[in-house]
């Protein structure tokens, strides 16, 4: 599986995140690599391309 990445929704930091499914919703927690707030990343997959990316703090 390859790295997303996404902006941290505190900081505006890039982050990367790494899906674990090829299929379906993936909802991940992860820590900003540079504010260290923790963030949600929901992500949807089809045939392991990110087709849909949502981030919430």
């Amino acid at each position: 599986m390859e790295a997303e990445s996404c902006a941290c929704p505190f900081c505006g930091c890039e982050s990367m995140v790494w899906p674990d499914q090829w299929e379906g919703s993936v909802h991940l927690v992860t820590d900003c690599e540079n504010c260290c707030r923790p963030f949600s990343v929901h992500l949807v997959m089809d045939q392991g391309q990110v087709v849909q990316l949502e981030i919430e703090p």
